[in-house]
């Protein structure tokens, strides 16, 4: 336990701090000392202590259960039942049990606690959101397809909320709703923050796509209108791709991976290497890094990133080993090389 609730750090602290202000309670400055010392275990146990000498405050409830949802996930699903059970009337407190529910992948937990949301909480983003994930999680189409244009509508700016509705719709069986979803993707391909995403899922061929290379011909004439036919489709979507401004962390996986399907593992490893280190080096990029390399038989390539915990913690000396094993075998042939 004390090593997993080690996790929750300065990020659960700030995340608490907004109790810890609005609250006079007697214990608030242990409570503060303990996390900035790294003591989580006594911090648990005055936010414990905050709940018995008042059950009915919300705020204290959802500082605990913001606690365990870290250190322990199915701990924190029974405190944000708590909360529940105490103030029935409170959407924040459903809402919390549902987003700890959908973490745990728990629907019908989630059902329960949106179900008893208030009208006006029905109206919010975080129920939107809410419910975008229970539908995803149940694989209940139409709710996500309206709680997705629900979200686009309350945030017209959130440009990651149009794209998740563009995408589930590009995939509809109904045409008039596809055109709708691709028209919506075109528009995100041709620029921003989202272009690489959207992009790639125009290039992914669809249920009733002609041949890819047709396809990628008639979209590299609608979304780049300035190149159309100085270059084969793939090439220049694919070209269009990779001088898009770095993506987010997941799309910028989701592009690695597309291109080594490509069979384009030497363009992806020379984008890889042109990203700034934060990037390169997040998890997501790192993993779909090393993936690449080992298809691309990048040996050396795969042997730092492995080193680098791109496959988990692995002892250095067995990495080394392992690989000079492999170089072995290579070399000479030999079925059951050995390194020392």
């Amino acid at each position: 336990m004390a090593v997993t609730l080690g996790v929750l750090g300065l990020g659960g602290w700030l995340g608490l701090r907004a109790w810890f202000g609005s609250r006079a309670q007697a214990n608030q400055r242990e409570v503060e000392a303990a996390f900035l010392a790294g003591d989580f275990l006594r911090a648990r146990m005055f936010l414990e202590q905050a709940v018995q000498v008042n059950p009915r405050d919300l705020a204290a409830r959802r500082a605990l259960a913001t606690f365990y949802e870290r250190a322990s996930p199915p701990l924190a699903l029974e405190r944000w039942r708590e909360a529940v059970g105490l103030t029935p009337e409170s959407d924040e407190a459903r809402f919390g049990l549902a987003n700890c529910a959908l973490r745990l992948g728990d629907a019908a937990t989630a059902r329960e606690a949106l179900a008893g949301v208030t009208e006006a909480g029905r109206a919010t983003m975080e129920h939107q959101r809410l419910a975008a994930g229970l539908a995803l999680l149940a694989d209940d189409r139409p709710a996500l397809e309206r709680a997705l244009a629900r979200i686009a509508q309350l945030e017209p700016g959130d440009l990651r909320a149009r794209f998740n509705l563009a995408n589930l719709q590009h995939s509809s069986r109904d045409a008039p709703v596809a055109a709708i979803g691709r028209a919506a993707l075109v528009a995100l391909a041709r620029g921003g923050p989202l272009a690489v995403r959207a992009t790639i899922e125009l290039m992914r061929p669809g249920q009733r796509a002609p041949a890819p290379d047709a396809e990628w011909d008639r979209l590299a004439r609608e979304l780049l209108q300035e190149t159309a036919g100085r270059q084969p489709g793939r090439l220049a979507l694919t070209g269009h791709l990779l001088v898009q401004p770095a993506p987010p962390a997941g799309d910028a996986a989701v592009l690695v991976r597309w291109l080594g399907e490509l069979g384009m593992a030497r363009e992806a490893l020379g984008w890889l290497d042109g990203l700034k280190a934060e990037l390169r080096d997040s998890p997501e990029v790192r993993t779909a890094h090393a993936a690449l390399a080992a298809a691309a038989r990048d040996w050396k390539r795969l042997q730092a990133l492995v080193q680098d915990g791109a496959w988990g913690a692995v002892p250095a000396d067995a990495v080394t080993l392992a690989f000079a094993a492999h170089v072995q075998r290579e070399g000479v042939g030999v079925a059951h090389a050995r390194a020392t």
